[in-house]
């Protein structure tokens, strides 16, 4: 994946193992992008991993202003650091755009591994490293999802997805919570739910393990909003 990224140009289009990738010469020509929360907080979007009190980030933005190019470029430079320092939070990028229709992560990574890179995938190593925090997912496009015509498929997707970060299972067996997975997930502004939907559906499943871990986990996800270039951007690309 590094060499691809580094090589754009000897790719042939069909090649790309991400299909993201094929889009645009990232390693020539790439622009550091910054987001505003919700609290009006400028982010540089990529100082993402140095905030230990977010787990999990939604970046929203109008299609083309660089939430796909923003997700490859930071899994790029984590899987260059992870390469380097294994103690460091795995890298894995999940494109929803191959999705299927109901969110089922690890079994989807073990269908990746084996067709992408002829590796086996064992779930209860993926288990055992997610329990301890080894993680930093890129999910990018909730919006292609091909369930996202289906309120009620498009709710317990949301669902799944925040449960990447194992916070709430770390909680229910008591496995010591030093360090959480990380969640970057993309989407078009229009498609994502308003802060009150997204605590109404998060805070809808009564079974016995989220309604305890929901008593004790002030469990938010950072809503972030791209910002268009400033005229620096600009005149840098």
């Amino acid at each position: 994946l590094i060499w691809q990224y580094e090589h754009w140009e000897e790719v042939p289009t069909t090649d790309f193992l991400l299909e993201v990738m094929s889009r645009a010469n990232l390693h020539k020509y790439y622009v550091a992008l910054s987001g505003t929360d919700s609290q009006g907080k400028v982010w540089r979007l990529d100082n993402f991993l140095e905030e230990p009190q977010h787990s999990f980030m939604t970046l929203l933005g109008d299609y083309g202003t660089g939430k796909s190019s923003f997700s490859l470029h930071y899994f790029i430079q984590q899987a260059k650091r992870y390469l380097q320092d294994n103690s460091r939070r795995i890298p894995l990028f999940i494109s929803l755009k191959d999705y299927p229709k109901r969110a089922d992560v690890p079994t989807f990574l073990q269908k990746e591994f084996m067709e992408k890179f002829q590796l086996n995938f064992s779930l209860a190593v993926f288990q055992e490293l997610a329990l301890a925090g080894q993680f930093l997912f890129f999910v990018d496009g909730f919006d292609e999802m091909m369930s996202m015509a289906d309120k009620q498929e498009t709710v317990a997707n949301f669902k799944a997805l925040t449960r990447l970060t194992f916070e709430n299972v770390q909680f229910m067996t008591q496995v010591e919570a030093g360090r959480k997975n990380k969640l970057l997930m993309t989407c078009r502004t229009h498609y994502f739910f308003s802060e009150a939907q997204e605590k109404e559906f998060l805070q809808a499943d009564y079974t016995v393990l989220y309604r305890n871990y929901a008593t004790k986990s002030r469990y938010q996800i950072t809503r972030v909003n791209v910002r268009k270039f400033d005229d620096a951007q600009i005149e840098e690309f």
